[in-house]
């Protein structure tokens, strides 16, 4: 940690499985989401962990700070990612996948 707030984005391409994580309006790298899939209708919306599969624990839980969170309906794309990193006031039109983008944690809901 260098101690300066950072814009981390997600967007799971629900196709693939795979997430791909951009850091400062950059792509930093690709994973596969372990064959977490989509959630249930009904599951708790969850920001900083993920629920154990069986639902009995929570896993991974973030205990930092975040600070202007943002929910997408649909994935933005490399370009509208980086056009907010350089714009945080803009809004970009709403396409299709879900992202949670905030300063200083990524989150993904799927």
């Amino acid at each position: 940690m260098d101690g300066t707030w950072h814009q981390l984005v997600g967007v799971r391409d629900t196709s693939t499985g795979m997430v791909s994580l951009y850091v400062d309006g950059v792509f930093h790298s690709l994973y596969d989401d372990q064959g977490l899939g989509n959630a249930p209708a009904g599951t708790p919306f969850l920001l900083g962990g993920i629920r154990s599969p069986d639902g009995t624990s929570l896993w991974s839980l973030y205990t930092g700070l975040m600070e202007d969170v943002e929910v997408y309906s649909g994935a933005l794309s490399a370009s509208e990612i980086a056009y907010l990193y350089d714009h945080p006031d803009a809004v970009v039109p709403l396409p299709p996948t879900v992202l949670l983008l905030g300063s200083g944690l990524l989150v993904l809901a799927g």
